[in-house]
C-alpha cells in the first residue's frame, strides 16, 4: 500500500523545503539581518501554502 499526494501538494512541499534550505544557506553565509529576515518570510510563506494546500486535499477547513 503507498500513500501519495496529489502533484499540488508536492509542489508546495518542494518549495517549503528550497526555503528552508535558503535559510539555512543565508545563515552560513552571515548575511545580514534584513536579508534573513525577508527568507524567513518567504519560508514562512511557503509552509503555509503547504499547509492550505494540505487541508484543501484532506478537505478539511482552514
Amino acid at each position: 500500500m503507498a500513500i501519495t499526494a496529489p502533484q499540488r501538494v508536492v509542489g508546495r512541499s518542494d518549495d517549503a523545503l528550497r526555503r528552508w534550505r535558503d535559510v539555512r544557506d543565508r545563515i552560513q553565509e552571515d548575511v545580514a539581518r534584513d536579508r534573513l529576515d525577508a527568507e524567513f518570510n518567504r519560508l514562512i510563506e511557503a509552509v503555509r501554502g503547504l499547509r492550505d494546500a494540505m487541508r484543501a486535499d484532506l478537505g478539511t477547513p482552514g
